[in-house]
């Protein structure tokens, strides 16, 4: 995501915007590609791009698409999205993580993963996205907020060549 985006997604998440009136917004985009072509088109009017959007979304969010099309941004809103998301789950303490792993882990495991990630972010829950991977040979990796704790099979293969070739 650009710098650009991550801006955009603050704005946003400032804004008395209702989350359904988000929700809404990005459906509508997602049900009709031809309507974010139209508003990234720059061959399109601004004022004929404003005149869709006051028909189309929600009049809370009339403003910051306008201005994300006067900029060239309309593309973008999904991971502006996300990023909003994001932001409003961190001020509400929740932690989005990945866990990539062979097999499934226990519900102690979890337990102690989650544990170990409120302990480590100060946070008072953990959303855990669990995705399989056959390819890291056993353990498993461990990602949140930008951070990776890598305890797979691989990357502890990954580390010891590295030390025995001095790279």
């Amino acid at each position: 995501m650009t710098q650009a985006g991550k801006n955009y997604a603050l704005i946003l998440e400032s804004l008395p915007v209702p989350e359904e009136d988000v929700r809404e917004c990005e459906r509508l985009l997602e049900d009709n590609p031809q309507l974010t072509e139209a508003l990234i088109n720059p061959l399109v009017a601004q004022l004929q791009k404003e005149q869709v959007i006051d028909r189309v979304f929600p009049p809370s969010l009339h403003s910051f698409f306008k201005v994300l099309c006067a900029h060239g941004r309309a593309g973008e809103f999904p991971e502006i999205v996300r990023e909003y998301q994001r932001l409003r789950q961190n001020r509400q303490g929740i932690l989005q993580a990945r866990l990539l792993c062979v097999t499934e882990p226990t519900p102690s495991q979890r337990q102690g993963m989650e544990e170990f990630l409120k302990k480590t972010y100060q946070k008072k829950q953990v959303l855990l996205e669990i995705c399989l991977d056959e390819a890291l040979m056993g353990g498993f990796i461990l990602q949140a907020e930008g951070d990776e704790y890598d305890w797979s099979l691989r990357g502890r293969l990954r580390r010891l060549e590295q030390t025995l070739t001095g790279r």
